[in-house]
């Protein structure tokens, strides 16, 4: 009696940790852009150090899509089309993800990556990539928290095209109240103006993976295999005690 009580028990605990796992967002964690843009945004290109954007380089626009290869990719990017000279010598082009207040896995997260590379530089200046992460604090203010760390991309002397360089961002290190919610993020990509070395050429953005305690957060499709195999697992193993 007490041996059926305790499989009993034991389905009922595998069952609700199945259930449990298979209630997951909506939406992918991970930003892999296989087939689109994933609901990205541009969010304009600007003078650095300026909060507005320049007229006319697509403010607020869906994100740019392009198949490299086989493989989906976010673009940005002059490709001969003159950019405007800035007053500080800089400019930063912006991509702004959709919103993630509803998505439990982006929600306390340690650290997020990202991967980036540059192809077709006609003109190699001096360019970087900062993130910022958007949140909503417990008072219910907002509030922007950037990345210390300006990655350098491109240089005088990259090679074109370079290669991918996976960047990660410290979540845990931005001085985000506990208890906040994460609302989105802004990649920025500064780049050098005016000639010389204005920056000509694109670049492309893949893979935002947010990462808990250094390991990436596994994927729907991979807990609803552990979720499946859990319960499956559990009942084989109850029938065989059945049987004996």
């Amino acid at each position: 009696m007490i041996s059926k009580c305790f499989s009993r028990a034991l389905i009922s605990a595998a069952i609700a940790v199945s259930v449990s796992l298979l209630v997951l967002p909506a939406h992918a964690t991970t930003f892999t852009f296989d087939a689109d843009n994933q609901a990205w945004r541009n969010a304009g290109l600007y003078h650095n150090g300026d909060l507005t954007p320049i007229a006319g380089f697509f403010g607020d626009d869906p994100a740019f899509w392009f198949n490299d290869g086989g493989n989906g990719v976010l673009l940005l990017g002059s490709g001969g089309f003159p950019f405007p000279d800035s007053p500080s010598g800089f400019l930063h082009w912006d991509l702004n993800s959709p919103s993630l207040s509803g998505d439990a896995q982006w929600q306390g997260i340690s650290s997020f990556s990202y991967d980036v590379k540059g192809e077709q530089i006609a003109v190699i200046g001096d360019s970087w990539v900062q993130a910022v992460v958007h949140v909503r604090k417990p008072d219910l203010t907002e509030s922007y928290y950037t990345d210390g760390i300006f990655n350098q991309l491109f240089g005088s002397l990259s090679p074109t095209p370079t290669p991918w360089t996976t960047f990660s961002v410290d979540v845990a290190s931005l001085g985000i109240p506990a208890g906040s919610t994460i609302l989105d993020l802004n990649i920025r990509f500064v780049f050098e103006s005016g000639s010389p070395n204005g920056h000509d050429g694109f670049f492309f953005f893949d893979n935002v993976t947010p990462r808990a305690d250094g390991g990436p957060i596994p994927e729907p499709a991979s807990l609803l295999l552990l979720a499946t195999g859990l319960a499956g697992f559990t009942v084989a193993a109850w029938r065989k005690r059945r049987r004996t």
